[in-house]
Order: structure tokens, then C-alpha cells, then sequence
């Protein structure tokens, strides 16, 4: 087996394929010429089709359709009953009416279920809106959690640990596992696709949103196109059994390396200020989430974040939104000058400003960036270590955060 023949047949066949197809497809430009469209950017495309107030201008029709294709009554619809949230509490997508609740897990981009996840989802987007009602949570016509991988990745299903109950969770006030009722699995290939010819079925041709979804349908189908092509050629490659063993095992060494290399940008960036701060990270799969809180704080309390694909490094804290518009003298007295001021009603305070490293790669890129990106590495410590000693910054974060839960 020549490694370097795999290689190259790579190359060439992501060479072809970007000048195959006769029509041109925006998604693929943007992918092309600008940036990746990560796990986040397609959950908000998604997002903009299932808004009702969104300006594709079909009101709650294409929320109607998503509802009735999950098996949802929609005989008494009502679009001005339902809000849809993008990243709440780390949720990829929440849809909310009065009395139903859905979160979508997103997995376009064939990121791994981190420890717990849909469990730690149902809990904060499903139980507490049933105000911890449990028939309400696991009732498939009240609660639902759409699991949404692309359709050929080898994160197909929501299996393991990632639907059972973390240990920080009592067991006599919570169920053991996931009801699997509640849980439905869908696939971008299929029945994303599915719902959005649908949706586009009856619109006039001249509809700049039904060629929008035109597009997007024939962006997730060539992406399917060129994973075929990779694995006919890697097959093609693999004549032998030593073969086989050989690739799989370069395949675990590469992912060894990649959770060597995620650990070690960790271990770099650590604040070890014992006194004021502590500094891990809050997952141990992607999508990466660096974050650094005062002393006895929790994980969603006032801190700075470092989400690669949202804002890159900011300051961050759930529901602070609530008081925002209180603390933006205080924030921008201190931090003025390194960070900006977020003016809206986001959780998020502030942003790194210049180059904040918000990377759009996918899982491979942002690894090969905590690597190699010494850049990256160098500010965040500069910045980190800079704010983390500083005893205005803690006691402002104590602050916000006695007044977060008082409020």
C-alpha cells in the first residue's frame, strides 16, 4: 500500500470534482472562496428556514412542514406560538412553542457525541421548559430530540453514554437514560432533503428561496458524490488484509494524535493562577469550548471562552443577558482598548478584538491550528495571563454572577 499514491488520487479527485457539475451552487462558492461552513453555519441555515419572522417570506409554512414530517399535530399551527434559538445554552437549534420543546443535536460536519451531550441537552432545553415535569419530558408529542448527522459519517446514531444521566445528576430526580420515544433521527441526505423539496414544491419558479434551497439540496448531494469517489478509491488501494490492518491502524495513531495535540494546546493555554481563576476545557470532544471562570464558579458562569467557531476569544456568561446593559461601562473600563463590546441581547459580553481567532474549520483544521498556529497559542496565554491576575476582573465576574442568580 503507497500512502502517498492514496494521497494523491485524493488530491486529484478534489481537484476534478470542483469543476464538475454544469450549474453553479453558492454553497460550494462560499466554501470554496471564503470559509468552511461548520457545524454552526449550517445550523443556522437551518434555523433561517424554520423561522417564521425569518425573510424568505413563507412565514411558519416551512415549520408547519418540519412539524408535521416529525409526526407532530399541526391541525391548530400557530407560527406566532413558536421561537427558534440558534446555540442557546449550547443547543445547536431550539424550537419552542407554548407547550412543545425541540431540540436538534447537529452533526453535519460528523463530529463526535461528547460525554453526556443529548442527556445535558434534554435537560436544559426539554425538563426545565416542562419545569421539570417528567411525563412532559419524555412525551414524544410534547418533547422531541432530533439527532441530524449528514448520512454517511460514522456518527450515524446517538449511541452510548451520550443519552445516559452524568454523575453530577441525582438519581431520584432524574430518569437514568434518554427515553429513545423522543428521540428521532433524521439525516441530511435524506430527510433534510426530503423537507426542504417539499417546502420548495410549491413556490414559483422565479423564487430567489426556492433556488436557494435548489442549492443547498445540491450541496449536501455532490458532497455525498465526492465521499463515494474517496472511498472507491481507497478500496481500489486496499488489496490485502495487511493492508486493511495497516490503514486502520495509521487511521488510530492519527487520532491519537489528534487527542495528543488538543491536550497539549490545552495544557498551554491553562491559567495556573490558584487565587483568582481556573482554566480546562469543557468538553473533551468537539465542538471545542476552552473557558477560564473565577474561583468557585461554575462552567456557565462569567468567564472567557474560547468557542473557535462563534467569536473566538470573549467573555461569556449564561443569561447574562438579563443584566447586560448594567455592566457595559464596568466591562469596557477594563477591558477597553483589547476587547469590543457585543451591543446586543447575546449572553456574550465582549469579543477579542483584531484577529480574535474565530476559526471556521472543521474538527481536522482547528486541531492542525492548536498545533501549528503559534500566533494563536501566544495571544490567547497573552491575554489570558494579562486579565486572570487582575482582581478588578474577578471581582467584577463575582459580581455579574450574584446578580445573575438574584435576578
Amino acid at each position: 500500500m503507497d500512502i502517498q499514491k492514496i494521497s494523491d488520487d485524493f488530491k486529484e479527485i478534489k481537484k476534478k470534482w470542483g469543476k464538475e457539475g454544469k450549474d453553479f451552487n453558492f454553497f460550494q462558492f462560499i466554501e470554496d472562496k471564503f470559509w468552511k461552513i461548520t457545524e454552526t453555519k449550517h445550523s443556522r441555515i437551518l434555523a433561517f428556514f424554520l423561522d417564521p419572522n425569518e425573510i424568505h417570506g413563507q412565514g411558519g409554512e416551512f415549520l408547519k412542514l418540519f412539524l408535521r414530517r416529525l409526526g407532530f399535530d399541526v391541525s391548530n399551527f400557530n407560527a406566532e406560538k413558536w421561537e427558534i434559538y440558534v446555540e442557546k445554552d449550547n443547543i445547536d437549534i431550539l424550537l419552542q412553542s407554548d407547550t412543545i420543546s425541540i431540540v436538534i443535536e447537529n452533526k453535519s460536519n460528523g463530529a463526535a457525541n461528547q460525554e453526556h451531550q443529548l442527556y445535558r441537552y434534554w435537560v436544559n432545553g426539554i425538563y426545565h421548559f416542562h419545569h421539570e415535569d417528567i411525563e412532559k419530558a419524555e412525551n414524544k408529542n410534547l418533547s422531541r430530540i432530533v439527532y441530524l448527522p449528514d448520512g454517511w459519517s460514522c456518527c450515524r446514531k446517538p449511541i452510548g453514554q451520550t443519552q445516559e444521566r452524568p454523575d453530577c445528576l441525582l438519581a431520584d430526580e432524574y430518569p437514568e437514560r434518554l427515553n429513545e420515544d423522543i428521540i428521532t433521527t433524521w439525516t441530511y441526505v435524506k430527510d433534510i432533503k426530503e423537507w426542504l423539496e417539499e417546502c420548495a414544491a410549491p413556490m414559483d419558479d422565479n423564487n430567489i428561496i426556492k433556488h436557494f434551497i435548489s442549492n443547498y439540496i445540491t450541496y449536501w448531494s455532490k458532497i455525498r458524490s465526492k465521499d463515494k469517489k474517496y472511498m472507491d478509491i481507497l478500496e481500489k488501494h486496499l488489496t490485502s488484509k495487511e493492508e486493511w490492518s495497516n490503514i486502520n491502524e495509521i487511521s488510530e495513531q492519527v487520532e491519537n494524535l489528534k487527542k495528543q495535540w488538543i491536550e497539549d494546546f490545552e495544557k498551554k493555554i491553562k491559567v495556573h493562577n490558584d487565587n483568582y481563576f481556573w482554566g480546562a476545557r469543557y468538553g473533551k470532544q468537539t465542538p471545542y469550548d476552552f473557558r477560564w471562570g473565577i474561583q468557585g464558579s461554575g462552567w456557565n458562569d462569567m468567564c472567557f471562552l474560547y468557542y473557535p467557531y462563534v467569536n473566538g476569544l470573549s467573555i461569556w456568561g449564561q443569561n447574562f443577558s438579563v443584566v447586560k446593559n448594567k455592566y457595559k461601562a464596568e466591562f469596557e473600563g477594563i477591558f477597553k482598548g483589547e476587547f469590543q463590546w457585543i451591543d446586543d441581547d447575546a449572553d456574550y459580553a465582549m469579543r477579542l478584538r483584531g484577529e480574535s481567532f474565530e476559526l471556521r474549520d472543521d474538527e481536522n483544521g482547528l486541531v492542525w491550528e492548536f498545533h501549528n498556529n503559534t500566533k494563536l497559542v501566544e495571544r490567547i496565554i497573552e491575554v489570558i495571563e494579562k486579565y486572570t491576575y487582575n482582581r478588578k476582573v474577578f471581582d467584577l465576574f463575582k459580581k455579574v454572577n450574584e446578580d445573575i442568580r438574584n435576578h
